[in-house]
């Protein structure tokens, strides 16, 4: 997944002596990457998950995230709650990089994000709702 097909929010009008600021609605997302990238070993080399993955997402905004099967879906998304720790970038939640938490802390963040994995095996003795109820 590459930075070329991201969304991006308008930067403010730069002022001649400043560099130009970041549009508003960036610095109160509820999920911010900044630069995100994600590299893993292979046996034929370094292999690129993510590269420069820049990308707000809003507090109570519904986001997608399609593409073909290895284009680095699931490695952005388990970045969220660090299942998956990035190798350059950072990632915030609610303005607060995540990065340097210790286990403690991502326990506590774990607990307040909800997942749903590729293979969630539901219940069918179960509803709909009840599925979505037991985590």
């Amino acid at each position: 997944m590459n930075a070329t097909a991201q969304r991006q929010l308008q930067h403010e009008s730069p002022r001649a002596e400043q560099p130009s600021e970041l549009h508003p609605d960036l610095n109160r997302a509820h999920v911010r990457f900044i630069n995100l990238g994600k590299t893993y070993d292979s046996q034929h080399g370094p292999v690129d998950a993510l590269q420069n993955i820049d990308l707000a997402i809003q507090r109570g905004e519904v986001f997608g995230i399609i593409g073909r099967s290895g284009a680095g879906k699931s490695s952005l998304i388990r970045t969220i709650n660090r299942l998956e720790r990035p190798s350059s970038g950072r990632v915030l939640i609610d303005q607060v990089d995540i990065s340097e938490f210790d286990e403690d802390h991502l326990v506590q963040l774990r607990r307040r994000i909800g997942m749903i994995f590729q293979h969630f095996n539901l219940m069918s003795a179960k509803t709909v709702w009840q599925n979505v109820e037991l985590p």
